[in-house]
């Protein structure tokens, strides 16, 4: 099933921007009905209300207006909520238009509770609306707006009076509804051509200028009189480009969900005679062009950008498995045709070289993940060879930062060098505390301004990066005591980032950017440190006991061997050279050190020692004095055979000169 192109576009674009607002009408509710649970179509409530009054009347609005005069407020209540089920509960559509749609407003003419249940269920961050004063209390960017209201505030529209009197009655529901109209794209679900709170919405969308964003009405039939009757009061209509008359209300409604989630997540709807190579390409261009403004990646943040992907390990690198047979939890038959044709395309040098420039960038962004090889079947691919036969490189501009950082050289990336020497700073006595203390004020200064000048050029990554290492120096500054105490109190506002709270409900980030954000955002939150950190544990403690079984004549292999040792390397680069002051808190040293020790236990059992530059700068930044010489006497020194003298340590060390060097330098 299809609809138009550019009014899912339409729709999809509003969603990016957080300009979209979904109003909800009591179709929708009937999605929640089981066997024992009905949502009765309002024909019906009339019918019991006219038989009643023993009217003829066939106007909705004058039969409740009539049903009131007749027998009072109470006994229409008491009508009304006969025919509410209100025990019911929300159905998976109703989860998916929170979960797909993710709409800045919601606003509802029903009088049920799904969509609060919905919220409630799901921990959703709206504030439910169901009067005016909820309205001016109300903080969250999201709303979820009950207009007609709820029996549990009494304030029910529904009768010929409560239309007539609504903009008098409820003033500022009335101008909200209007700035919404007005501003803001609108997608009209669960209503029909002849329902009378549609009508009620156009008399509404009259009032208003002529120019404003789309509003669309999802119905089945293609109507011709009522599609122009409908246009012509600003709603254009949305229904399948086929013949849908003989299609149930539910497959009309998943399809078009289905169709909204496609276009956010860039799928392709594969059609051999129909899409060609240079949408296969701009499919995972699009997918990584937000992940631009960084200098390193992780590889996590490719696989969170592609479902159906998953990390290998090799020595000193990653691979990425496309998946193309292998069952996962986020199969997807069309991504993994997406992937296949990408697979085709790079693995033909003519078709290749057609889009060599978007395909320098993919590839790029792999390889600053420390992604090597990818594979979609059985063989995998060297990126970096591909590049080398086409006489291109990828320029490693960062490769003298990471150095710079493991040597503790002073020409590392600044910021990092400033965190790295702000102890000593600070232990600096007489005239040189008030001076030390100003620099580290201006380095707080400098990294305000970098958030701003990073939100305006929309770098937000960078932004969220500027804010965490804002955060590490006000936490510093706030427990100097050479700082003024005022100036104090304000850095110990400014220490603490809940970085998950703030992308939820920061509308700096646009929507369409968010994704991009949460790898980040679950290692600025320790998230993924935590998750590394158990998982450097159970590796280490696997191939312990594989070294051990070894030793003693037993046999065995693990594939988690380089699991830790690659994850921790690119974990370094990547706040090395994004200048992520992540190592100035205890959970990041533990990682590194809980993984190093355990790797020295194992060459310990197998009695070789391989160290590397890199677990030399662990070892040294990381581990306290006492610390190190514990783990060199335990584990290292217990294998001098001979009496300790002077010179190179080739005894002890299988260490190239340079790495020697570095060791005696900071030992």
């Amino acid at each position: 099933m299809k609809f138009t192109q550019a009014n899912i576009d339409s729709i999809v674009t509003a969603q990016k921007n957080d300009n979209l607002t979904v109003f909800i009408g009591a179709g929708f509710s009937k999605f929640a009905e089981t066997e024992t649970i009905k949502f009765p179509l309002w024909s019906k409530l009339m019918e019991v209300l006219k038989n009643d009054l023993g009217t003829k009347e066939t106007d909705f609005l004058k039969i409740a207006q009539l049903y009131y005069l007749e027998f009072g407020e109470y006994k229409l209540y008491q009508k009304l909520r006969e025919f509410v089920p209100l025990h019911a509960m929300p159905s998976d559509l109703h989860t998916d238009l929170f979960q797909i749609l993710k709409p800045k407003y919601i606003v509802t003419t029903n009088w049920d509770n799904l969509l609060e249940k919905t919220v409630t269920n799901n921990g959703l961050v709206y504030d439910v609306i169901k009067t005016e004063a909820d309205l001016i209390k109300s903080s969250l960017p999201r709303k979820l707006i009950k207009i007609h209201g709820d029996f549990d505030n009494h304030n029910i529209v529904f009768k010929e009076d409560d239309y007539l009197n609504y903009s008098i009655n409820n003033p500022i529901f009335d101008n909200f509804l209007k700035h919404i109209l007005s501003t803001t794209t609108v997608l009209f679900l669960g209503y029909s051509y002849s329902d009378n709170n549609l009508k009620q919405i156009i008399k509404w969308i009259e009032k208003n200028s002529s120019i404003s964003p789309p509003r669309f009405l999802l119905i089945k039939e293609n109507n011709t009189s009522q599609n122009i009757y409908l246009e012509n009061h600003g709603i254009k209509v949305l229904c399948p480009i086929s013949n849908s008359e003989d299609i149930e209300y539910k497959e009309l409604y998943c399809n078009f969900f289905a169709a909204l989630e496609s276009t956010m997540e860039g799928k392709i709807k594969l059609d051999d005679s129909e899409v060609s190579d240079e949408a296969i390409i701009d499919y995972f261009y699009a997918n990584l062009i937000g992940l631009a403004e960084l200098n390193s990646l992780l590889p996590e943040q490719i696989t969170n950008v592609f479902s159906n992907c998953t990390i290998e390990y090799h020595h000193n690198c990653f691979g990425l498995h496309f998946h193309s047979n292998l069952m996962t939890l986020d199969y997807d038959s069309e991504i993994r045709k997406t992937y296949s044709k990408f697979f085709d395309i790079i693995s033909e040098e003519e078709r290749r070289e057609k889009y060599m420039y978007k395909l320098y960038y993919i590839f790029s962004c792999f390889i600053s993940s420390g992604v090597v090889f990818i594979k979609n079947k059985d063989t995998p691919i060297n990126i970096l060879k591909i590049l080398r036969n086409k006489g291109q490189e990828i320029e490693e501009n960062t490769k003298n930062d990471f150095y710079n950082f493991i040597s503790f050289s002073s020409n590392m990336p600044r910021i990092l060098f400033e965190f790295l020497t702000y102890d000593n700073k600070s232990e600096d006595n007489g005239d040189n505390i008030h001076k030390t203390s100003n620099t580290n004020i201006e380095l707080f200064e400098k990294l305000s301004l970098d958030v701003v000048n990073n939100l305006i050029r929309q770098r937000y990554l960078s932004a969220m990066i500027s804010k965490f290492n804002k955060s590490i120096i006000a936490k510093k500054l706030a427990n100097s005591p050479d700082v003024d105490k005022q100036l104090q109190n304000k850095f110990r506002k400014e220490q603490h980032n809940d970085f998950t709270n703030e992308l939820i409900n920061n509308d700096n980030y646009p929507n369409s950017y968010k994704r991009h954000l949460k790898p980040l955002v679950d290692l600025l939150g320790f998230k993924s440190i935590y998750k590394f950190y158990y998982e450097s544990v159970i590796d280490n403690e696997e191939h312990l006991s594989l070294e051990e079984s070894k030793k003693n004549g037993g046999f065995g292999v693990t594939d988690k061997e380089q699991r830790s040792n690659d994850r921790l390397i690119q974990l370094l680069k990547f706040c090395a050279n994004n200048n992520i002051a992540l190592d100035s808190y205890s959970e990041f040293q533990n990682l590194m050190k809980s993984y190093t020790i355990g790797k020295i236990k194992i060459h310990k059992v197998r009695e070789k020692f391989e160290l590397t530059q890199v677990d030399l700068f662990i070892l040294i930044k990381y581990l306290k004095f006492n610390e190190l010489w514990n783990v060199l006497t335990k584990n290292i020194l217990v294998f001098v055979k001979e009496e300790l003298k002077e010179g190179s340590g080739s005894n002890i060390f299988l260490f190239s000169e340079e790495e020697k060097k570095l060791f005696e330098r900071h030992i």
